[in-house]
C-alpha cells in the first residue's frame, strides 16, 4: 500500500501530461460521423487519498469520458494491490478484454495471461511503436522478464541492488574505500582494527542478496541466472565458501547470522558499519544521498562476471493487452498508435522520476533522465545502471525455492550444515517444485 499511495502522485503527472501534449474535447466538439477509439486503461492509485476526488474530476468528463489525440476516448479504473482479491478480480477484467492496458508491479498472477496469450509481448510493442524502445537503459529487457525467460512489459521504473558505503564513516576510519576484491579483503581487515563493523549483514533473513551478488560475481549471468538441474554448480559453491571465509574473518557483525536484514539496514543508516549489501530500496529515505554511494558488487578473484554490472528489476510496469494492440478502429487510427503515445508521454516526465528515485529508491528506465540525478548516491548508482555490460534478475525470479536457499545459508555460516549437503539440499527441493509445477500444468491441460 505504501508504494501505491505514492504513486498516486502519477495520475497528477498524467493530467499535466495530458495537458500539454493532448487535448480535451467538449461535447460539442464530437464529430458524429468520426468513429472514436475507446479503450481503458488501469493505474494505481489509492481511493481514499486526499487528492482523488479532484483527480477524478480532471480525468473524466461526466459525459463522454475522457478524450485526447487520436481520436480516443479514455476511461480510468483503478489496479488494485497485488495479492488481494481486487486485484484477481481486475487480471479477470483483463483477461475479457475489459482494459487494454495497464501499469502493475510484476506478479503471479500475470502468469493466467501470459500464458493465454493475452499480454503482448516487448517485442511485438516496439515493432509496433520504435519510440518505446528508444532512450531506454541497456538491458532493460533483461531486467522485466516473466514467463519463459522473455519480457511482457514496457518497463517504468526499478530497483537495483549494489555495494552501498557510507564516504562519512571511511574518512572518520581514515581507511580508503575498495574499489575491488582484493581492497575489499584489505579494508575489511582495516576497519576491524579501527572497532568498526566492515559490512552491516543480517542473515536470518536478508541471505538473498549476497547469494545474489556472490553467485553473479563468480558465475556470470549464465550461472547466476542457472535453474539446478542436477549435481552441484561450481560457481554456486565458490560464492558460498568465499561467504563463509568472509563471516570467518569477521566482515559482518558478531551476531550476523541470526540478525534480520532490518537490522542490518539499521546499522548501516545509523552508521554502525561502513558497507552494506542490499536492494535500493531498503536504503530510500534512510540515509544521506551526499555521504552513501553505491558501486557493483567487486568480481572475486574467481568471478567471471563483467565488472561494469548489476542485479535489478523492474518495480511496476506497463502491460497491454494483446488482443488490444492488434485492433485498428479504421484505417487512419491504430489503436496500438494511441496506446503508445500514451506510454511515451507518460514516460517523458522525468521530474517525476527524479522524485521517484528519492522516495522508493527506484530508477527510471529513461536514460535521458539520469542528468537530473546529481547527488552522490544518484550519480554513483547512475553510473552503474547507464554504463553496465550485462545486467540480471535476482534469483528469486529464476528459482521456485529460493526462500529454502536463503533461510539456509545461516546454517553454513555457523557450521552446522556443509556447502555440499546445503546445495545438494537447495537443488534437491528446487528439482522437486519444478517437478510438481510441470505436473499441475499437465493436470490443467
Amino acid at each position: 500500500m505504501k508504494k501505491m499511495m505514492k504513486l498516486t502522485a502519477m495520475l497528477l503527472v498524467l493530467v499535466i501530461v495530458f495537458s500539454m501534449t493532448g487535448c480535451t474535447l467538449s461535447t460539442q466538439d464530437v464529430d458524429e460521423e468520426v468513429v472514436y477509439a475507446k479503450f481503458t486503461i488501469g493505474l494505481p492509485y489509492d481511493a481514499e487519498d486526499a487528492n482523488w476526488e479532484g483527480i477524478m474530476n480532471m480525468l473524466k468528463d461526466e459525459e463522454n469520458g475522457f478524450e485526447f489525440w487520436n481520436d480516443a476516448i479514455v476511461t480510468v479504473v483503478s489496479v488494485p494491490e497485488v495479492g488481494t482479491e481486487e486485484y484477481a478480480d481486475f487480471i479477470d477484467d483483463v483477461y475479457s478484454g475489459k482494459v487494454d492496458m495497464f501499469l502493475s508491479p510484476p506478479s503471479p498472477e500475470l502468469e493466467k495471461l501470459i500464458e493465454e496469450d493475452k499480454i503482448s509481448t516487448n517485442t511485438t510493442m516496439v515493432k509496433q511503436d520504435e519510440r518505446l524502445g528508444e532512450d531506454m537503459i541497456p538491458f532493460y529487457k533483461d531486467l522485466c522478464v516473466e514467463s519463459g525467460r522473455l519480457s511482457y512489459a514496457i518497463p517504468f521504473m526499478g530497483s537495483y541492488q549494489g555495494l552501498f558505503f557510507n564516504t562519512d564513516v571511511f574518512a572518520r576510519a581514515e581507511v580508503e574505500v575498495p574499489t575491488d576484491w582484493a581492497s575489499l579483503n584489505t579494508v575489511i581487515a582495516q576497519l576491524k582494527e579501527k572497532g568498526i563493523t566492515p559490512i552491516a549483514a543480517g542473515f536470518a533473513d536478508g541471505a538473498r542478496y549476497w547469494l545474489d551478488e556472490m553467485i553473479f560475481s563468480e558465475g556470470g549471468v549464465a550461472e547466476h541466472s542457472a535453474v539446478p538441474a542436477k549435481g552441484i554448480i561450481n560457481s554456486w559453491a565458490r560464492a558460498v565458501n568465499k561467504i563463509k571465509n568472509l563471516y570467518d574473518a569477521g566482515a559482518f557483525g558478531a551476531s550476523s547470522a541470526t540478525d534480520t536484514h532490518d537490522v542490518a539496514v539499521a546499522q548501516f543508516v545509523n552508521e554502525e558499519a561502513a558497507m552494506i549489501v542490499c536492494s535500493s530500496a531498503d536504503l530510500a529515505g534512510k540515509v544521506s544521498t551526499e555521504a552513501v554511494k553505491v558501486m557493483s558488487f567487486p568480481v572475486t578473484d574467481t568471478g567471471i562476471k563483467d565488472k561494469d554490472s548489476y542485479i535489478g528489476k523492474s518495480e511496476y510496469n506497463f502491460y497491454i493487452n494483446y488482443n488490444s494492440l492488434k485492433e485498428e478502429v479504421d484505417a487512419s487510427t491504430n489503436l496500438s498508435g494511441v496506446m503508445t503515445e500514451l506510454i511515451t508521454a507518460f514516460m517523458m516526465e522525468e521530474t517525476f522520476y527524479v522524485e521517484l528515485f528519492e522516495q522508493e529508491g527506484t530508477f527510471p528506465f529513461r536514460a535521458s533522465a539520469s542528468a537530473s540525478m546529481d547527488t552522490p548516491l544518484e550519480e554513483s548508482a547512475w553510473e552503474i545502471i547507464n554504463n553496465a555490460n550485462e545486467a540480471d534478475m535476482p534469483m528469486s525470479t529464476y528459482m521456485l525455492t529460493f526462500d529454502n536457499m536463503e533461510n539456509g545459508l545461516a546454517d553454513v555460516l555457523l557450521g552446522t550444515a556443509t556447502v555440499e549437503d546445503y546445495l545438494s539440499d537447495v537443488t534437491e527441493t528446487e528439482l522437486g517444485a519444478q517437478a510438481a509445477k510441470k505436473e499441475e500444468a499437465l493436470k490443467k491441460k
